[in-house]
């Protein structure tokens, strides 16, 4: 969860002063994490092309 937004925003300012952000980013990911208290960098998830599906409409 970022710090910023989700559900620390619902916790109690005493929750709040204990609670630790992980964010859990991928390798190919540049410059984020500061949103985190503590970052994991994990390796990227294969995944096709999202422009992909939509080539066929383009044509």
């Amino acid at each position: 969860m970022q710090k910023h937004v989700g559900v620390i925003q619902w916790l109690p300012v005493k929750l709040k002063r204990i609670t630790t952000a992980h964010g859990f980013i991928e390798d190919q990911q540049g410059g984020i994490g500061s949103e985190f208290d503590v970052v994991h960098r994990i390796p990227a998830f294969p995944r096709e092309d999202p422009c992909k599906n939509f080539e066929a409409m383009m044509k």
